[in-house]
């Protein structure tokens, strides 16, 4: 086509007829410019799918991720249940007139831990935040953003309870030796005073501590389940609309 034009321009030229000759070179011009723009738009639809193909995998990471949340989360609510009936358990069983129970029993308010969560996304550093620009969805991206301080607040809660479960290990130290527990030891060994332990009132007062805690940890982390299915729903459907415009 373009050996063409300048064919014709050229014959033009020679035959002296001016006018034709800068209507075909406009023509030239024009086509010129509408491959330009046709190579543009060629580009920015390109550019358009890639971007597009990221956000689609980005999406379906964070499918993946706060999936495994919510599996971790669940199992962490079965922890907290185990938690507080233990620390029923120590409140039924502690006092100044209290007896020694059955060793069931015992093992159960001698069960001093409180659970730890981990969860994927919770790191703001910039070291280790992740990297939402690609998604277009300002909702999800400000639920997905938003996350970490969710997390912050349970994890307050889960520090309190840290600590607490500290000082009740520290007031049994003073009754129970935990070289009782290393069979490998067969010196004399300091006796225990499990009774003394049951009636210390410090002990029972941490334990009270620790009810109210932990159930305000457990309301905490109900919320942050919350967030992390409406973070997993609004990511299905976007994911949906995606592959299935």
């Amino acid at each position: 086509m373009s050996n063409l034009l300048k064919n014709e321009k050229r014959n033009l030229m020679i035959k002296g007829k001016y006018s034709r000759y800068i209507l075909y070179a406009f023509g030239e011009f024009l086509l010129l410019i509408l491959g330009i723009l046709i190579a543009l738009q060629v580009d920015n639809w390109n550019e358009v799918r890639k971007e597009d193909r990221e956000e689609i995998r980005l999406l379906e990471q964070l499918v993946e991720d706060f999936n495994t949340n919510k599996l971790i989360l669940s199992s962490s609510r079965r922890d907290y249940q185990r938690v507080l009936e233990n620390i029923d358990v120590a409140l039924r069983n502690t006092g100044p007139k209290a007896t020694l129970p059955a060793s069931s029993i015992f093992d159960s308010i001698d069960n001093l831990w409180t659970p730890t969560l981990e969860l994927l996304h919770t790191n703001t550093s910039a070291e280790y935040g992740l990297d939402l620009e690609p998604i277009t969805n300002n909702q999800l991206k400000l639920a997905v953003m938003s996350f970490p301080a969710t997390f912050s607040q349970y994890k307050e809660l889960e520090n309190t309870l840290k600590d607490i479960t500290a000082g009740q290990h520290k007031i049994r130290q003073r009754y129970i030796p935990l070289i009782a527990s290393e069979s490998d030891y067969n010196q004399e060994k300091f006796s225990s005073d499990s009774l003394g332990f049951l009636r210390d009132r410090e002990f029972q007062n941490a334990s009270v501590d620790r009810l109210w805690n932990t159930q305000n940890a457990r309301i905490r982390l109900e919320w942050l389940t919350e967030h992390n299915d409406t973070i997993l729903k609004l990511l299905n459907t976007e994911l949906n609309l995606r592959q299935h415009p």
